[in-house]
């Protein structure tokens, strides 16, 4: 299967966004992707009073002929409340909501809400789990995908501050191997709420299957639209030697709780 993540700029202008995401949908489509990952931050930063990037995304998914799109994240007003969100469409339709679990302090100084449950969407060989931004950083967002059986992790972050590469390893990267399983993640580079924000766009995968051993099939290029990389589920069990679930001793610390 092969997977893609946007490569975003700080100097894509509200009159380019569109185009700029309706190219990258039409080569993604040329190029037989499955899935693609937008950075997060892009309809909170991008959408106006007359036009919503996610509905700009929405109505272009309906000529991406089964592509899966991570729209990158948004903010989402219900009951009073609202929260830091992403969504998987295909074909012009949502098929699975995400909340964001934990706030990092700018998201708490906005008032946002936390979600409360971690969903999952099965395609193809995989079962997708939505990690967005500030929850790549919390471990135990990754543990429990993977122990309800997640082998594909999609993220939309938007990182704040300069954009130190090692911050930024410290997140997804990080759990996906201590986990053994593949991650895709596009990063947000530009300014919301007086910050800057500053990412990668990176797609992870276990040092094992890894060409040069660092856990990284693809990391993004200059003057390219989105990174890709073909994955394959079953490499996860056959090609790895060290597997860390397995590894686990419950009955070491079950006296501790």
């Amino acid at each position: 299967m092969k997977v893609a993540a946007t490569i975003w700029s700080k100097d894509i202008t509200l009159k380019e966004v569109t185009n700029y995401i309706s190219s990258v949908l039409t080569r993604a489509t040329e190029t037989a992707q499955n899935i693609i990952v937008f950075p997060g931050l892009l309809d909170v930063v991008y959408s106006t009073k007359e036009e919503s990037i996610l509905n700009v995304i929405m109505q272009l998914s309906k000529k991406t002929n089964n592509l899966l799109i991570c729209p990158g994240s948004y903010f989402e007003q219900v009951e009073g409340k609202t929260y830091h969100s992403s969504c998987l469409i295909k074909n012009g339709k949502i098929v699975l909501k995400q909340r964001q679990l934990y706030l990092a302090k700018w998201e708490q100084k906005l008032g946002l809400s936390r979600g409360t449950k971690l969903y999952f969407y099965p395609y193809h060989s995989f079962k997708i789990a939505l990690i967005i931004s500030t929850d790549t950083f919390y471990p135990q967002v990754t543990r429990y995908a993977t122990l309800q059986g997640v082998n594909l992790v999609l993220s939309p972050v938007a990182i704040i501050g300069k954009g130190y590469f090692s911050t930024q390893l410290s997140g997804l990267w990080q759990n996906i191997q201590q986990n053994t399983l593949f991650g895709v993640e596009s990063g947000f580079k530009g300014y919301y709420n007086e910050h800057s924000f500053c990412s990668e766009s990176i797609i992870h995968a276990p040092i094992d299957i890894t060409e040069d051993e660092n856990g990284i099939l693809a990391r993004e290029i200059n003057n390219h639209s989105f990174i890709s990389a073909s994955i394959q589920a079953n490499k996860l069990q056959k090609d790895i030697a060290f597997q860390p679930l397995k590894q686990l001793n419950p009955d070491a610390y079950t006296n501790l709780f």
